[in-house]
């Protein structure tokens, strides 16, 4: 399936501010389901974005503004071919490993930032039928199960900062909420796991922002669970970063420094397109969008001039 996407971030501000740093993970990584074949990304004010790799291997893309300005434009556009996963489900048997075994995953068992081991958290995993040594995709899907049917899906509820215990003190949340709360589940039980953002196309659904897990299986590798649709991931997922939760993987995050309210608009959009033939490499592209800035704040009023306040956090995108 070949599948295209636009990120677009409007970032407006009240008054003007003197500078800001910018870190975005929109491009979708390569994995053994998706090849990325185009990707472009443009900013504005005008600024020349580089581009690392973090600590699990995502790409990012920072930038920063050094004049004054009151907004920013970010447009990102992906195409991608995704691939469904290789394995069937009723092959996969495999029990969690032992905690000796776990090496480099042992990021991916602790308990931490919005995943809270708690008690209610603890009643929720007593409950599960499957044995804590059955196979790794049993527990997978009976958890994200318990999520699906407990939990009622509502935007506006929770935020980015929110926790486990704030999706079980209210009883709803989003994808991000959900899929917190199946790491901690799993967790509690010694597997291996991780937050995967992304995107989904689906006709007849909002395009947004999404959030998923994966699981680790000694006779797979990494496998992957929706708990928000109750459902493994297939060729309509595109995976743009993962990380030990949504802190590891936000769209954005960044600073400014000015004495300046700030909002943030989002717009998505995911479909499927015709397939491209004959483009067997990765075409990439940097481009600027026509943002004005100043050397100096434009003449205001005196009790609007633009003060030095610190480095408040820039608001983040939260996954839907």
């Amino acid at each position: 399936m070949w599948i295209a996407v636009e990120h677009r971030l409007r970032f407006r501000y009240s008054d003007f501010i003197r500078e800001s740093q910018l870190e975005l993970r929109v491009q979708p990584r390569a994995t053994e389901t998706q090849t990325l074949h185009e990707f472009s990304i443009a900013v504005g004010p005008p600024s020349r974005p580089f581009r690392y790799f973090d600590w699990n291997g995502n790409p990012v893309h920072y930038f920063g503004v050094t004049s004054f300005h009151d907004r920013i434009d970010v447009d990102a556009r992906s195409i991608v071919e995704t691939r469904p996963a290789r394995e069937e489900l009723p092959s996969l048997t495999a029990p969690p490993q032992a905690p000796s075994q776990l090496g480099e995953l042992r990021d991916f068992v602790e308990f931490g930032g919005p995943i809270v081991r708690s008690r209610r958290l603890e009643e929720m995993g007593a409950i599960m039928v499957t044995p804590a040594d059955a196979p790794v995709v049993d527990q997978m899907r009976e958890s994200g199960d318990a999520i699906f049917h407990r939990f009622r899906y509502e935007t506006g509820i929770t935020n980015v900062h929110s926790t486990t215990e704030d999706l079980f003190e209210g009883g709803v949340g989003v994808c991000q909420d959900f899929a917190h709360l199946h790491l901690a589940i799993l967790r509690l039980r010694g597997i291996p796991c991780r937050y995967v953002s992304g995107y989904v196309a689906e006709e007849g659904r909002e395009a947004q922002s999404h959030a998923w897990i994966e699981a680790y299986t000694a006779d797979h590798g990494w496998l992957s669970f929706d708990a928000t649709h109750n459902r493994m991931p297939d060729d309509k997922y595109v995976t743009v970063a993962w990380g030990r939760s949504y802190g590891d993987v936000p769209p954005n995050r960044g600073i400014f420094r000015g004495d300046a309210s700030e909002t943030l608009e989002v717009e998505v959009l995911v479909n499927e397109v015709p397939a491209r033939r004959g483009a067997p490499s990765l075409h990439e592209e940097v481009r600027s969008l026509d943002v004005p800035v100043f050397r100096e704040p434009p003449s205001r009023d005196a009790s609007q001039n633009v003060e030095d306040v610190g480095d408040p956090q820039q608001q983040q995108q939260q996954q839907q």
